[in-house]
């Protein structure tokens, strides 16, 4: 992937893949102008315990991925989103440090959401 990154014009990368360790790879992407879009199969994010949702009408519908891959950028931080449709956002993590972490980012980068962490239930994908 890095050799691709430095040799040819920016395009879209799709990562299909089975765990994280990705991160430095995508970073120099994201750097370069790529388009990134990560799937992956083996970590079913409902399963997680650590869940924030993010809310707020016209602010989130104008977000894209960049703006929920800012907050895990910035903290250096692995996780998972999942948009459902209209603004809502759920962010999961698999401790409480790191759900704690984006929740303190994000309420003070982007006063305009609002941010719960959710009980255990678990949200599941559609």
């Amino acid at each position: 992937m890095s050799k691709l990154v430095e040799s040819r014009d920016p395009g879209v990368i799709l990562l299909v893949a089975g765990d994280g360790d990705y991160y430095p790879s995508l970073t120099r992407a994201v750097d370069r102008n790529w388009k990134i879009e990560v799937w992956f199969w083996s970590s079913d994010p409902a399963g997680k315990k650590y869940i924030l949702e993010i809310t707020d009408g016209e602010t989130l519908i104008k977000w894209q991925d960049d703006e929920i891959m800012e907050c895990f950028d910035s903290l250096e931080l692995f996780g998972w989103w999942f948009r459902e449709e209209g603004p809502t956002i759920y962010l999961y993590f698999d401790n409480k440090t790191h759900l704690k972490k984006a929740k303190n980012w994000l309420e003070s980068k982007h006063p305009d959401v609002k941010v719960w962490e959710m009980p255990e239930k678990r949200k599941s994908w559609s």
